[in-house]
This record gives C-alpha cells, sequence and structure tokens, in this order.
C-alpha cells in the first residue's frame, strides 16, 4: 500500500462507515438509539482536511511507496512508519523529499533496513528533530556517521538494537564522540552496554540534557573512564572537595581538556542495571548539573532479608548524591528530607569516625590537616565518604567528647521521632483507653524515642501504650509508611533501635507474631494454673468485658449525636 493510500484510509474515513453499530442503548420500548460521541463530528471534520494534518501515524501496515503525499499533505512534519516492513530507503526517501519539513521519523521496529544510514537520505532532512531507530538492528556507528548532516536533531532512540559499544562515527583528539550540536536527549535503553567507558565518550556532546541507559548491563558509574591511564590516575588520586565537580578532567593520554565533562546533563536513567556498590553513587555527585536520577531495579537497591528498608536506601542515596540532585527515582526531594537524610547519614558514620580517630590518637599520627581535609580522618575513610567533609561543615563535626557513642553529643543523645501504630485491640486497661480519640487509641504519631532504646523496651511500652496484652505472641516491625504492606521484623529484642537502621518518619508495627497468628495467651505452666495465675487471668477477663462495655457506650454516644 501507497502511504498516501494509508493516510487517507486512516484519516478520511466517511462518518457513514465511521458509526459502530455495536455502540447504541435500548430505550424503554426496546427500540435501539445510537450513542452519539461528543466531538466525534468535529474530529472527522478535522482529520478530512488533509491538507491540514500535522502527523501521520501508519503503523503494521506494509508500505511500498510514497504515493502523492507531498501533495496530499503538505503540512505534514510527523511520520511514523513503525513496523511497515521497510527493506530499503526508498519509501523513506521518496516521503521525506516530498516534506522539506519534517520534523519527526519513527521507524521503529523495522529490523530489515539496511545499515548504515545513507548520508545521501537522510541529507534531506535537515530540519529532522526527532529519529526513532528502535528495533531496526542499527549500531551506534551506523547512526554517528551522518551527525553532521543533521544539524537540528534534538531526540535520537537507539533502544534494543544489540548495541555494545559507541565506537565508530567521528571523535575529537581525546576520542570523545562530537557531532549532534543539538542533541538534547539520546535514548539508549535495552541494549548490551556493560562498560561506563562507553557511556563516558558522550561527554562532549554540548547540549545533551537527558541520558537513558536501563536495561543495559553497567555495573559501575565514574567519574572518569573506569580505567584511566597513569596520567589521569595520577591527577584524580588525590581527593578533592564536591564543590570541585565541574573541574576539567585529564584525557587519555595525560592531554587537559577544558572542557565540563556533560556540562549540560540533568536527567540520567539507569534502572534495571548491575549497580552494586555505593561508589556509583558517589559518582553521580559530580556530575555537576544533574538534577534528576532513576536507579530502580540494580541489586544496590533490591530489598534483602535483613537489609535495609528502602526508606533507609533513599536516605542514603539522597545524603550521597550532593544538593544539585532534586528528583530520585521520579520523586522530588524536598529540602526536609535532604536535611534528614543527611543527619541519618552522618550519625551512621560516627561510630565508624570516631573510631578510627581514636586509633590515630592511641597511635600518635594524626594525619596533617590537609585542605579540604580535617585531622582524624584516614584516606580509606574519605574514599569511601566523600561527602563527609561538606556534611560535617553544614551540621556540625563531633565535640571530641563524642568519641564515645555514650557521650554528650555521641550518637546515644539522638533521637528518632517514630509513628507507632498497633494492629492489636486493646484487651486490658491503660493510657490508650484514656484517649478521647479513639483513632489515637491504634496510633501515636511523633513519638520521640532514643535510638539507643531496646526493642524489647520498645515493645514493652507500645503494650501499655495501647493497652495491649504483653502476654500474647507479638512482635514489632518497621515500615516506610503506614499504608506500606509487610515490613521488617525487629527480631531480636535485645539489639537498640538504632542497629536496625530506622529513621525519624518510619512507622513501627506491634502486631501478632506472624510464625503464631493463633496464639492469644500463654498455657499456664505445668498444666495447672497457681493462685497467681487464676487472679491474672480473672483480671484479664474482666478488663475485656470493661473494654467491650466501653466500646459499646461509645457507639450509643456517637448515634445519639
Amino acid at each position: 500500500m501507497l502511504f498516501s493510500d494509508a493516510v487517507i484510509q486512516r484519516y478520511s474515513t466517511n462518518d457513514s462507515e465511521h458509526i459502530r453499530p455495536e455502540m447504541y442503548v435500548l430505550t424503554s420500548s426496546s427500540n435501539r438509539k445510537v450513542i452519539e460521541f461528543v466531538g466525534e463530528e468535529k474530529a472527522h471534520r478535522k482529520f478530512s482536511k488533509l491538507n491540514e494534518l500535522r502527523a501521520a501515524e501508519i503503523r503494521d501496515i506494509p508500505i511500498t511507496g510514497a504515493g502523492d503525499i507531498g501533495a496530499l499533505c503538505p503540512n505534514l512534519i510527523s511520520v511514523d512508519l513503525s513496523s511497515t516492513q521497510q527493506n530499503s530507503w526508498d519509501v523513506v526517501f521518496a516521503i521525506s523529499h516530498q516534506l522539506p519539513e519534517l520534523q519527526t521519523l519513527q521507524l521503529q521496529r523495522n529490523p530489515r533496513l539496511p545499515r548504515p544510514l545513507p548520508e545521501d537520505i537522510l541529507a534531506i532532512c535537515r530540519n529532522l528533530r526527532l529519529l526513532s531507530l528502535n528495533n531496526t538492528g542499527m549500531r551506534w556507528g551506523d547512526v554517528s556517521v551522518v551527525a553532521g548532516r543533521l544539524p537540528f536533531l534534538e531526540e535520537l532512540l537507539l533502544c534494543e538494537n544489540d548495541i555494545d559499544h559507541l565506537q565508530g562515527g567521528p571523535t575529537g583528539p581525546d576520542g570523545a564522540i562530537v557531532g549532534f550540536p543539538r542533541l538534547q536527549s539520546l535514548n539508549l535503553d535495552g541494549n548490551l552496554l556493560a562498560s561506563w567507558d562507553e557511556v563516558w565518550r558522550l561527554r562532549n556532546l554540548p547540549n545533551l540534557q537527558t541520558l537513558f541507559l536501563c536495561n543495559n548491563r553497567l555495573a559501575s558509574v565514574f567519574w572518569g573512564p573506569a580505567h584511566p591511564t597513569a596520567a589521569a590516575a595520577a591527577a584524580t588520586a588525590s581527593p578533592a572537595p564536591a564543590a570541585t565537580s565541574a573541574a576539567a578532567v585529564v584525557a587519555p593520554g595525560g592531554a587537559q581538556d577544558d572542557r565540563i565533562p556533560f556540562m549540560a546533563l540533568t536527567n540520567l536513567a539507569l534502572d534495571g542495571n548491575t549497580i552494586a556498590e555505593w561508589g556509583s553513587i558517589d559518582a553521580l555527585a559530580r556530575f555537576a548539573c544533574l538534577a534528576s536520577v532513576r536507579l530502580q531495579r540494580n541489586p544496590l537497591f533490591e530489598r534483602r532479608p535483613g537489609g535495609p528498608l528502602e526508606g533507609v536506601l533513599r536516605y542514603l542515596t539522597i545524603a550521597r548524591v550532593g544538593d544539585h540532585m532534586r528528583v530520585l527515582n521520579k520523586t522530588p526531594i524536598s529540602d526536609k528530607e535532604r536535611q534528614d537524610a543527611e543527619l541519618y547519614y552522618r550519625n551512621t558514620l560516627l561510630a565508624q569516625y570516631n573510631e578510627e580517630r581514636r586509633a590515630l590518637e592511641q597511635h600518635h599520627a594524626p594525619p596533617a590537616p590537609a585542605e579540604g581535609r580535617p585531622p582524624y580522618k584516614s584516606a580509606a575513610f574519605y574514599q569511601a565518604h566523600p561527602r563527609w567533609d561538606q556534611i560535617l561543615q553544614r551540621y556540625g563535626e563531633p565535640a571530641p567528647s563524642a568519641a564515645s557513642t555514650t557521650g554528650e553529643g555521641g550518637l546515644a543523645s539522638q533521637m528518632l521521632e517514630l509513628t507507632l501504630l498497633t494492629t492489636v485491640l486493646p484487651s486490658m486497661s491503660g493510657a490508650a483507653l484514656q484517649r478521647a480519640d479513639p483513632t489515637q487509641r491504634m496510633c501515636l504519631e511523633g513519638k520521640r524515642l532514643p535510638q539507643t532504646m531496646k526493642v524489647a523496651r520498645l515493645k514493652q511500652q507500645m503494650c501499655t501504650w495501647f493497652g495491649v496484652d504483653p502476654r500474647l505472641a507479638l512482635e514489632l516491625v518497621v515500615r516506610g509508611s503506614r499504608d506500606e504492606p509487610g515490613g521488617q521484623p525487629l527480631g531480636e529484642e535485645d539489639r537498640p533501635l538504632s542497629s536496625y537502621g530506622l529513621w525519624s518518619g518510619c512507622v513501627v508495627v506491634l502486631q501478632e507474631a506472624a510464625d503464631r497468628p493463633d496464639e492469644r495467651r500463654p498455657s499456664p505452666p505445668g498444666g495447672s494454673q497457681t493462685a497467681a495465675i487464676a487472679a491474672a487471668e480473672a483480671i484479664y477477663q474482666a478488663t475485656r468485658r470493661g473494654v467491650a462495655e466501653e466500646k459499646a457506650a461509645y457507639a450509643q454516644a456517637a448515634q445519639r449525636r
């Protein structure tokens, strides 16, 4: 079918043919009444004026020629030929020749198109802004050879083309890719890129703002190539503050490159790779303009039994990536969340910080204060936590007396602001039954607790606050929010809350133990009840009757109101 005929068939349908006989309703007298769609007639009138058509989407139809598309639709600026079984460039050439103002060309799912892109064809599309070649088998070298002939190209899509390197095409003396002067968005999702060296080759594209690298095989992110030369390694060996992230880098061969790598990059998508080390997150802090990053479905952020919660991982990421990051995994980062994250990060590192400082003091060899590096911090610690200085300058460095984690100003003095929740109905008299608002009998928000509180102590306190019988088989779990299902059990009750990585704002839930859901009360020892146990049982039953009566009275009062 010719492209012009396909456009007529799709966009110039007669109204009488378009009415769908199944779209009707039956009246009370069993007559059919055809449904009239609001705006449908207007839409048909608009599409019937093909000379005003701006975009034509013809998919899943074999197209064998262009037809007289230029005379039929002279104002077309967007053409979609996805899955149209193109096995040569003749049809694309004919359509582009008739549409000199063409700005968008989508050719995805045409794997039989010849490689590479012919320069004489795409030279006609000088006004092209978007080119989609997903699922065509095109490699980077097949496309980059025409970079100079597409001066206005802003968006390039090369998804699922089995690309494992970005070599071929024009490069500069430092090996970086050149061309595409106005390219703003590059989509390489679903390919086979496994080395950050290949991504680093894109660093000098002057207007690249958005880079999609989802579902590749990238295991690490570096500021610079993953395997620099000896000269580059020597230049980057000494640590530098995060504020120097926009500094020039040393190119392979030792030549100084004054351009800022990825100077315009603001959005980076890395979902579905194999990133497993925090060093890759630290490297993101050095991309000066990076404001949004996506990191989901990487091993580093997968929930593991006994591992940190999703909220903790988000806090650690926010603290490491720096102030310029405003969106993480499509969720904005508020100033309050950033502050909480950085304080949490500082507090979790205090023990290691103090331990290394004590070790240095004991050996009487504290490191000499260097520019940007305070004393009492080893090079290994600095390398593992490059933003530590910046966070200490913002929130204060621990005083010398804080060398002990139980001293004033240390970790023990830090408080957590938690939401406490129970799923167990009150069964005993307690503080919960004295609250006028029944919603507060199951939840307490903004409860401030020390990080050193043991799990067993918190469970005991929650039983008291909520009036829950402590003889039940109970457990505590922590969640990121009240609506989050499941949660991480706080199983070892002799451990402090800080050892589980709890943070201000998380939710601690008191619930019946999952491994003993049917157990309501412990059995009396030895099979016989002593007088004390019998008395406690009587109090228990009386309390339950009192709770039931109190609930009934409250319900009656609510009905009267």
